[in-house]
């Protein structure tokens, strides 16, 4: 973790540009910046939002003065999760941070962080935080513990893998009874816990199915291709 090595002092925002080493601590409107010397500056305003979009995302930044990103657990081509360190609450979480600048990806989000908040049920990855680090929006969610489906041990018989595949199963009917249709399930996207516990994860193309899909493209397959049913 970054640590603070002398007190910080408020510098104009034509300096930004000139500032060099590592962000100690980022927020909505200001940030303290480290140079290899080890001297602290404070920017402000509209200098934290352009300081903002041009750092890289990595370990021991601070979103939204909160969550701590401690290593990162998976990148696509659309934005990556990193296990984060909760400040106010003390706890690990996960965090997915979108890409910038992605309108449709955005559009997506926000319909996954409607139907995490719909579907409070047992199985489902929880919801804890949503909002935007410069112009990457960002959900922190709870941090599972668990191995791909079927879990940990590859499975060699239908006894082995069967509580997982039921666990699953119990899942899915609790997903669909709220008209929820995940719509790329896949084993990377189901995580088994050591004691057999499942949760479904990842809905950013899920479909709540009383409202229709307004962020799909009429001619688009969505989902994983390994995955897919044979009639997609």
């Amino acid at each position: 973790a970054l640590q603070t090595r002398s007190r910080p002092s408020r510098q104009p925002s034509t300096r930004v540009h000139d500032l060099i080493g590592s962000v100690g601590k980022l927020g909505h409107d200001r940030a303290v910046v480290y140079d290899h010397g080890g001297a602290a500056t404070e920017v402000w305003g509209e200098a934290t939002q352009r300081m903002e979009r041009a750092l890289p995302v990595q370990a021991g930044i601070v979103i939204a003065e909160r969550y701590q990103l401690e290593e990162p657990l998976g990148r696509g081509g659309h934005g990556e999760v990193w296990a984060a360190r909760d400040g106010v609450l003390d706890r690990l979480v996960a965090v997915k941070l979108l890409s910038p600048a992605n309108p449709r990806q955005r559009a997506r989000l926000r319909r996954e962080i409607a139907l995490l908040r719909l579907l409070a049920v047992p199985g489902v990855v929880r919801l804890h935080d949503d909002g935007n680090y410069g112009d990457r929006a960002y959900i922190a969610m709870a941090l599972v513990d668990g191995h791909p489906f079927p879990g940990r041990r590859p499975p060699q018989t239908w006894k082995h893998v069967a509580p997982a595949a039921i666990a699953l199963a119990e899942t899915l009917d609790r997903i669909h009874a709220h008209g929820v249709v995940h719509r790329d399930l896949k084993p990377g996207n189901v995580l088994v816990s050591p004691t057999g516990d499942c949760t479904v994860l990842d809905f950013g193309l899920s479909i709540a199915t009383n409202e229709g899909d307004r962020v799909t493209d009429d001619d688009v397959i969505l989902g994983t291709p390994a995955y897919l049913a044979p009639e997609a």
